[in-house]
């Protein structure tokens, strides 16, 4: 599915401007770019809402319709947002360029149930995101990790797989998830190897 956006020019730049602009129903916004100066355009809030509700959300390449400029390829930096209300207040772009790798946190997903939590352990998602290099076009929605066989301790950044087409930009020794053996049986277990110890030194 094609993420279109159309903008406008904004002729009138400031605060009281873009109030106005919001007042007509527009969300004012700034595309940046690399090679050339930010421009400052308007857009529809309700069809940028319905692209931050698809799966990629605000990791979408986007193709920004300027009137009389143009298409470009940008991707969203920044959202305000009303701190009450929670609606669109104004939105950042970047411009991309669809050839040249990108930088972006990515979403871990978790898949299956470990064996060491089904034997008592406690699981924790340290992280959420790893942040990785690919296309624009390549990003996925999410990163999925399977948790079944994995063991006590520490899953780090550097064991989970990327697919084709992206490389890890965080420290690898990072950890995105643990399993520590639960408080309980822990203590369960030190208390009967204690008891073990002291039987032995009876006899």
């Amino acid at each position: 599915m094609s993420n279109l956006l159309k903008a406008t020019v904004r002729a009138n730049l400031g605060k009281g401007a873009a109030r106005k602009s919001r007042k007509a129903g527009l969300l004012p916004a700034v595309v940046y770019s690399k090679a050339a100066d930010s421009l400052s355009v308007e857009v529809s809030p309700r069809e940028l809402t319905q692209i931050l509700r698809r799966p990629l959300r605000r990791n979408a390449l986007i193709e920004l319709d300027v009137e009389g400029q143009g298409m470009r390829h940008v991707m969203i930096r920044d959202i305000q947002k009303h701190p009450v209300r929670r609606d669109l207040m104004h939105v950042d772009f970047l411009q991309v360029d669809p050839a040249k790798n990108v930088v972006v946190e990515i979403p871990v997903a978790m898949q299956g149930r470990a064996k060491a939590v089904i034997a008592g352990g406690k699981l924790e998602q340290v992280r959420r995101n790893v942040t990785v290099s690919c296309l624009p076009n390549q990003i996925p929605a999410h990163i999925d990790l399977d948790v079944t066989n994995l063991k006590f301790g520490s899953t780090l950044a550097g064991d989970v797989t990327l697919p084709e087409g992206l490389s890890l930009e965080d420290d690898p020794t990072l950890p995105v998830i643990t399993i520590r053996t639960a408080r309980g049986k822990k203590d369960s277990e030190e208390e009967t190897a204690a008891e073990g110890e002291g039987a032995t030194a009876t006899a």
